[in-house]
């Protein structure tokens, strides 16, 4: 005769399994359960918390102003920045242009932490080709960015694989797990960058698999931005909801010691119609000077958190949607909310000095 379990006994059981799964959440577990190599093996804050991590660019004239001055200035706010000096070549190359080793020199001498950060754009021809197709390519792409960030002293490595399409996908994650296996075993970390899935446009990043960059990778830096975009409709390019969703739908399979949220400090000036003018991307400080210019102030959204505004230029109406330092204080708040690895920039020298007392509010520096 079976002995029969007790049900105080059976509730105790699963009040205990209960606990310890709810544990398991709230101290860094993700939604849906978690995979293998839950904790990045090296982190991107200089001490405990949450880290600020941004971006670098070079200038390229007009109010696209190098991220030099951003960067020396706020190199006390700042725990790493990405410099995005380098693209991937069609041979599997990796190309540096415009690497400044004095401003790497004085990142590194600062505390922060240098990330080698790599584009595969839509411009380069042969994306699909050897270097990603092939073991020998994938070596070779590999051998060619762990050579320069041994060289230079770099941290880690961003990939961006925004370039290729989804036919890759396989070779893509193949790419990913060789290329943070390399990087391991150098003591280095690898982030790969990952579009929103929630309400996305159609085709965005679909190359890269959130659940292989969770599995092998280090971090995975969601660019929660683009849900209104140049080639589309006015609106609030990254709203408060949208951004909450996107991060959701992340830690359902990114452990949230690996997800970083990258705030854009952009804003976007669409024409009244495709048919009488182009769309242009700009500064945040940029958009804020255009609207004085045209004595008009940019009104806030409560519903999207973000602040926009109207003008007449060249016989049509213009409409401007700003994320602003009010709109990041928002998201900076959710990315503490749900305790995620850290929060970056994109990019260095687009932000006004309302991001910067965003920053303070929540990070306290």
């Amino acid at each position: 005769m079976r002995r029969r379990v007790r049900p105080s006994f059976r509730i105790c059981w699963f009040a205990l399994v209960a606990s310890v799964l709810a544990v398991g959440v709230l101290s860094g577990g993700c939604a849906g359960g978690c995979r293998r190599n839950a904790a990045p093996q090296k982190p991107l804050a200089k001490g405990t918390g949450m880290a600020l991590i941004g971006f670098y660019e070079n200038g390229i004239g007009g109010f696209f102003t190098s991220s030099e001055a951003s960067l020396k200035d706020h190199r006390f706010n700042l725990d790493t920045v990405a410099f995005r000096w380098y693209e991937m070549q069609s041979d599997g190359a990796v190309k540096g242009t415009g690497v400044n080793s004095d401003i790497l020199t004085f990142a590194k001498n600062n505390g922060i932490k240098a990330l080698l950060s790599v584009t595969v754009k839509k411009e380069v021809k042969g994306l699909t080709g050897p270097w990603l197709t092939t073991a020998a390519g994938r070596k070779k792409a590999i051998d060619s960015i762990t050579t320069e960030t041994a060289s230079r002293g770099y941290y880690g490595v961003v990939m961006d694989f925004a370039g290729v399409p989804k036919e890759s996908a396989s070779s893509t994650s193949t790419f990913i797990r060789d290329l943070a296996a390399r990087l391991h075993s150098e003591n280095r970390v690898l982030g790969v960058a990952v579009r929103p899935r929630v309400d996305a446009p159609a085709g965005t990043d679909p190359a890269v698999d959130y659940g292989v960059v969770a599995d092998a990778a280090d971090y995975a830096f969601l660019l929660a931005f683009d849900r209104h975009y140049a080639a589309g409709d006015p609106g609030p390019i990254a709203p408060l909801s949208w951004v909450e969703a996107n991060i959701k739908d992340a830690l359902r399979q990114v452990p949230r010691g690996k997800l970083v949220l990258v705030n854009g400090l952009f804003a976007y000036d669409w024409p009244s119609s495709v048919k009488t003018g182009l769309t242009e991307s700009m500064p945040m400080w940029e958009a804020t000077s255009r609207a004085g210019r045209y004595n008009t102030a940019p009104a806030y959204d409560p519903v999207s958190g973000e602040s926009h505004y109207s003008y007449q230029a060249f016989g049509e109406t213009r409409t401007v949607w700003i994320q602003d330092g009010r709109a990041l204080k928002s998201k900076l708040s959710l990315a503490k909310k749900y305790n995620l690895s850290g929060a970056a920039l994109w990019r260095l020298g687009f932000e006004d000095q309302g991001v910067w007392e965003a920053v303070k509010d929540v990070y306290g520096r």
